[in-house]
This record gives C-alpha cells, structure tokens and sequence, in this order.
C-alpha cells in the first residue's frame, strides 16, 4: 500500500525550483466508477468526453496530468470475469489486461487533438525510495514541459496490499488512487486537484454538496454517511484533501461528468472545494462564485423563453420602480447623505443622485427598451456545392458583467437591455452606492420572478474590493464592461481574464473651424460644455482656428464666462484674451477629463493640426467639428480616429437612449466588436449552424 510522506518530503516544488514553468498545473484522478458503465466494463463515452476536456484546456497552455482507474474493470471485461468476486490474482491478471485497454484508448483519444500521453505505473517503492522519487519527480517535470499528458496508475500487478479483501483486511482503500493523486500533485507543484468520482462531493448531514472546506479535519469521517459519499473511500479522499492542502493545493471532489469537470478547469465552483492550507476562500469571494453559477443557469433558463416573455419582464420591471418608488428614493438619501458626509465633489453626489423625475426617465428607459425591433437573428445564409447548407446566426454573449461606480441609473438601463437580448447579468456596484443598487435590483427580482424567469438573471454582487477581483478572476463570465473613472478602467483591463469593453475615458473635442457659424458655435460649445459637465461625452477641449480665433475668442469666453466656466488657454489665446478668465496652458492640461466646468483652449494653424491634436490627445470618445464646408467636415471625420465624430452638432449626443438604441451598457472607444454607445446590437455573437443530408469530407 502507497503510504503519505510527510509534506516535506516533496520540498521540490516546480513553482520555484529552476525547471519551473509559469502554467497552470492539474491532477485529475478518475476513480472506477468515473471510467466503467454498471456491467464494469469500460465506459468509452465517458473517458471521451473527459479526455476532450481536458485536451481543450492542454491546447490552451494548462499542464495536466491524469491518476486513473478502470484497468481492472476493463481487463475483467475484456477476459469475460465478473468484477465481483475476484481473487487477487484474477484482479492482477485482469490489471494486466486492462491496462494496455485503457492506454489504447487514451492514446487514441488523445491523439486525435495531436496530444502525446505517456504511462506511468507506480508502486510505494516509488516515492518511498529517495533516488527512485527523484527520478519520478524529474521524469513528471519533463513530460509536462514537452506537453505530454502522463496517465498514471498503482502497478496492480505487483502490488497486491490494494486487492486483498481476506482476513479482514479492507482493501480497496488505495483502489480509488486518491492517495496517489495527492502524492502526484505534491510532485509537480500542481496548483489543482480533482477528485473525480460516482458523487457531486462531500455530503452534509442533509444529504447535500458541501460547497467549501476550509479545514480538512478528522471529525469529517463522521460524514461516512453510507448514501453516496464513495465506494468506502471517503477516509482516502479526506486525507488525500489533507495532506494537498497542507502542501498549498487546492482540492476539488466533483462528480462524473465531463461538464463538472469542465467548470471546475475553468475556475468555476463545483461540487466541494477544499482550500489549500491559509488560503480558504472568503465569504464575498463564495458569494461572487455562486452568483456566477446562477448567472449561467439563468442564461440558459433565457435561452428557451420567447421574446414576448423578455419584453413582458421589461413592462413589469417598470411598473416595479414605480411600486418600489419610495424605497429606492429613501435608500438612495441614505448613499447621497453619506457621500456628502464623506466630501464627495458635487460630480459624484450628480450621478450618484435620483429623484422622481430620473425615476420616471428610467421607467420610460424599460419601456423603450421593450419596443426596440430585435435584429434579425439569421445573419447570412449560404450553400456549398456538396448541399450543404451554413447559417450564420446570432446568439447571445451569455453572462455579462458591468463593473461601475457610483451611477445606480446603469442599473436599469444594463438590466434592460440584458433581459431583452436574452443575456444575464452580474452587476459589481461601489459601496457609495449600495443601498440604492440594492433597491433597484430587488424591486426588477420582484418583476422577474412574477414573469418566471430567475433572479440570476440580474444579480447584485457584494460592493466590497474582493468581489471585483473574485469578479475578474472567473472565467466563466463572458464579457466584463467597467463604467467609471481611468483607475476602475486600468484595473479590469489589467486583471479581467475576460474579454473587456471599455471608454478609455471622455477627452472631448469641438474645433471652430475658420468658416464657422459663431452662433451655432456658440450654441453648440455651451451645450457641449454646461448641459452636464461631469458626462464623460462633454466636451473638454475647445480647438478654434487661427483665422477667426480675434473674433471668436472674446464671443466664446464671454459665453462661457457666464455660464461659470474656467477657460485654461494656451500663448495664443492670451494674446487675445485679457483678463482674470484665462489662466495659462500646460502641456498636461490637453489629456485632463475635467468634469466641471472647466474648459480648455487652444488656438490651431488649420484643420490638419486640429486633427493632429484630437488623435495625440483625445480619447477616441466624441469630437465635433463646427463648420459651412462640407469638404472641411468630410475631411474631420475621416481623419478624427474616434468612436463619434459629429458635424455641426454637440458631443452630448453620443449616449444610447439619444441614438435610438433604448438605453446603453456603456460607450465603447475600442476598435472590436463594438464602438460607441453599447446597445442590443452589441450584446451578440453568433455561431454558424450547418444542416447536411449525409455529406462527409473527403
């Protein structure tokens, strides 16, 4: 029998030691009843499914490494034996057989994704013996850093102790490899190890999965419950989770399924978890795991409701905030008291603030949202010259998250527009914003749940930092949007291991070309300028000709000057301007966001230089361009690399609800997949559906 070494007997650890390698490393141990059907023959469906798991994640950079049973199963199968009843030496001999079965079909499998597998068979002697366990341990090193996948397994046909039920003896203990998956991991510093077996985990009293273990203790043998907890081999799982975790391994025991295993390698919670050692996962972070799990249910609930159903939900969400109405106005007093409390600059208690007209504009906001005409879901549709027919199709993005600070009118308009296109939501808000947050997305569960369709598609995650970073770190959230300031934009785009939508933030632009009307002009910079400061697509950065700039200037300053508004020129403009509204221009000034009213100036040699200026120091969000020649602005507006360029118009038009789109996530200044405001059309990707009659490739 393998017996557990001390946790320092493997001080070795790949993660530190000169052959380390920064990738992801995993023991996935199969028990016997994972590879076998009821008959104990081998099950080849399931080994399939499992070896393609794991292959997809081998592609994909991770190293993994496989403890596996079924040889027994599959030689007594193979040689006509009932696994029942065996002798010892009809199980060795059956292990003999099964073994070089069991290969067969993992190099088979395996190599059909161009995947090399290696065996290794192992007996105690292995990591009992100090010169043969270096040898191993070196060995498992190379293997991993030439991509090989080793299957590993007790040599059974040597050792006997495992297969010897007589005399009282147990057996089987070490039949299910739990121990020599714990040892295996231990030797390759593995990060992970799942225990795969015929249960969904570690039962409680009740019957059901424990979610987490923070401390493998002795008093959990008391859980031998005799419902479901392993062939006898809940002591050997125990202290297989015990010893990895002390080693700084994390433990997974899931069942059967290829799909369980699957979510557990893209970091999602299945089944029970034991927490390396010091390092158990906290509440938030549970919190924010198990609201991703219902986030992929709930996408799949909306996969099969009909869009009279969605649009249903929408109408009930708005008559929701009406019901709730002094609910939400009350919790929100609370958050803007305590932001006043707190010194907040006005900018932030603006958009942190709701009344009952904001309230009405965002019921209105559901029910526009409900009228939108969806596109049409079959994009393209061709024929190959075999008959076979493709369909490009639209699909929703699935689970989407919006990461946002202190804006509670995102709540809505992102709930809305996920619900309409079928996706769910996770929503990450700022503590300054929490008890409104909470208002808003009880009052839409209360619509939802009265439609029939789940809370997880809109959920509200924990304020607190460690929920982003849970958040960012789950791969099984689709798409992540941050709305807020260049810090909360840097951290997703830095830590997010999902796809990121983002504004890069809102320097934006109006350049008074030589030619321009001053009225119009004048119009359009106070629009742009003192509707709404602390939008992100007010404009920043005032660019005027050099030709007209004597006249324009004093006209513009005085506009604005009464308005309330700083003017910061540059050398140009003080040669024009007198007087204590000009302040002089610094380099820096150009990239700054203001949010207030404050303006900056710059007088330009031409239209080129304008250009010049936007692209070097703008966001790529929203610039304008105030001219009579058409020329003049077709030439901007090829030439401005930004996601809205405007003519003749102000910049705080760049918002979805103002596009016709209902509402929007957000406002996109990337190149991919979407720019400007995030509307419905954005929230698809689509997959091709392809019908043949018998056609194959030759």
């Amino acid at each position: 029998m393998i017996l557990f070494r001390a946790v320092d007997a493997f001080p070795q650890n790949p993660r530190q030691s000169p052959d380390s390698t920064n990738c992801q490393r995993v023991v996935v141990k199969f028990g016997t009843q994972v590879l076998t059907t009821d008959s104990g023959s081998l099950d080849l469906n399931a080994l399939r499914d499992l070896v393609s798991v794991i292959a997809g994640h081998r592609l994909k950079g991770t190293h993994v490494a496989i403890v596996t049973s079924g040889a027994i199963g599959a030689g007594a199968s193979a040689i006509g034996l009932k696994r029942q009843g065996l002798s010892v030496a009809q199980q060795q001999v059956a292990a003999a057989v099964g073994q070089s079965l069991l290969m067969e079909q993992y190099n088979a499998l395996f190599g059909r994704k161009g995947i090399a597998v290696a065996q290794l068979l192992l007996t105690n002697d292995d990591f009992e013996d100090e010169k043969r366990r270096k040898n191993l341990v070196g060995t498992l090193h190379a293997l991993l850093q030439q991509g090989i996948v080793p299957v590993i397994n007790e040599n059974d046909v040597v050792t006997t102790s495992e297969l010897d039920f007589s005399s009282g003896k147990t057996g089987g203990a070490f039949g299910d490899n739990d121990e020599l998956s714990s040892l295996v991991a231990q030797a390759i510093g593995a990060q992970t190890l799942v225990l795969m077996s015929n249960v969904d985990g570690l039962l409680g009293p009740n019957g059901h999965v424990i979610p987490e273990v923070a401390d493998v203790s002795d008093s959990l043998e008391s859980l031998d419950l005799k419902n479901g907890n392993g062939r006898g081999g809940l002591k050997t799982k125990l202290k297989a989770a015990r010893f990895a975790t002390r080693a700084g391994i994390g433990v997974y025991w899931i069942n059967r399924h290829a799909t369980t295993l699957e979510h557990v390698l893209e970091g999602q919670t299945a089944g029970t978890k034991f927490a390396p050692a010091g390092t158990a996962t906290n509440e938030v972070e549970q919190q924010v795991r198990n609201a991703v799990q219902q986030s992929r249910q709930a996408r799949h609930d909306l996969a099969r409701t009909l869009a009279t159903q969605r649009n249903d939900a929408l109408q009930k969400m708005s008559d929701a905030l009406d019901v709730h109405r002094q609910r939400i106005l009350e919790a929100n007093a609370k958050d803007v008291q305590k932001a006043r409390d707190d010194g907040r600059p006005e900018a932030f208690i603006e958009r942190l603030a709701l009344d009952g007209v904001k309230l009405d504009a965002l019921q209105r906001t559901l029910v526009d949202v409900e009228t939108l005409v969806l596109p049409d879901m079959r994009m393209r549709e061709w024929t190959l010259p075999n008959q076979v027919v493709i369909r490009q199709v639209r699909v929703p993005i699935g689970v989407v998250a919006l990461v946002f600070e202190a804006r509670p009118d995102v709540v809505v308009e992102a709930a809305a527009l996920c619900i309409k296109t079928g996706n769910a939501l996770l929503l990450k808000g700022s503590r300054q914003a929490h008890a409104t947050n909470t208002a808003i997305v009880r009052s839409l569960q209360d619509a939802l749940q009265a439609t029939g369709l789940p809370n997880g598609c809109v959920q509200l995650l924990p304020p607190e930092r460690e929920s982003t970073d849970a958040l960012l770190k789950n791969t099984c959230v689709d798409l992540v949007i941050p709305r807020g300031g260049a810090d909360l934009v840097t951290k997703v785009r830095k830590d997010a291991l999902m796809p990121v939508i983002f504004a890069g933030g809102g320097t934006c632009h109006v350049y008074v070309h030589r030619d321009a009307d001053l009225d119009m002009a004048t119009g359009i910079l106070l629009n742009a300028k003192t509707q709404k400061p602390s939008a992100c697509n007010a404009c920043e950065t005032l660019l005027i000709h050099r030709d007209i700039a004597a006249q324009a200037l004093p006209r513009l300053a005085a506009a604005l000057q009464n308005a309330g508004v700083t003017v910061k020129g540059d050398a140009a403009c003080l040669k024009i301007l007198v007087g204590d509204v000009i302040q002089s221009q610094r380099e820096p000034d150009w990239r700054a966001e203001y949010l207030n009213l404050t303006l900056a100036v710059r007088v330009v040699e031409r239209l080129e230089q304008a250009v010049d200026h936007i692209n070097r120091y703008g966001t790529h969000h929203s610039d304008a361009i105030i001219t009579a020649d058409e020329r003049s602005a077709r030439q901007f507006m090829d030439e401005v690399d930004s996601a809205a360029v405007y003519w003749n118009a102000s910049t705080r038009f760049t918002d979805g609800g103002q596009f016709g789109f209902g509402a929007e996530l957000g406002i996109s200044t990337q190149k991919t997949h979407v720019r400007g405001p995030i509307g419905i059309d954005a929230l698809y990707t689509y997959h091709y559906e392809i019908t043949g009659n018998g056609q194959v490739r030759t």
